[in-house]
């Protein structure tokens, strides 16, 4: 299919999901009133506090127990990318969630041109994020997965 009616068919299902009643929701609360209750808004906004919340808390756990090692045999550039792309996927879902607050209870339009523009960082950190796990498990076969489990394997 081309680009365009790709772009068309996001645009029919994201209309239909969460971007226009998120929208509609946001002018009639700048307009003073209150916002029609929307079930998928409101758990958009209830699961961005809870991604928030858990974040934190992993980021709590992360410090105060470190990280697994990385696989002996990883070069350190691969070593420092990984670790830039782990802060830098807690920073964006730490912000995305912070935005996202701030836009809808603080009626703040630059926090939600902010969040969105967060949006496809967080899609591409996640993508990469997951082909990376992929290579490390089925091409590099370094076991990797296994250092992420509760139940470590010796």
């Amino acid at each position: 299919t081309s680009a365009s009616s790709q772009t068309k068919t996001f645009g029919f299902w994201s209309e239909r999901s969460i971007e226009a009643p998120l929208g509609r929701a946001l002018r009639q609360a700048r307009n003073g009133l209150v916002p029609e209750f929307n079930l998928l808004v409101s758990a958009h906004v209830y699961v961005g506090i809870t991604i928030l919340l858990l974040v934190l808390w992993r980021l709590v756990l992360r410090l105060r127990h470190g990280a697994p090692p990385p696989p002996q045999t990883e070069p350190a550039k691969l070593q420092h990318a990984a670790k830039l792309a782990h802060w830098t996927l807690y920073a964006i879902m730490i912000a995305l969630p912070i935005s996202g607050l701030t836009a809808w209870y603080g009626g703040i339009e630059l926090a939600a041109e902010v969040h969105e523009a967060m949006k496809p960082v967080l899609i591409g950190l996640l993508a990469l994020h997951i082909a990376a796990v992929l290579w490390h498990q089925f091409w590099l076969k370094d076991r990797l997965m296994s250092r992420m489990s509760l139940r470590q394997k010796p």
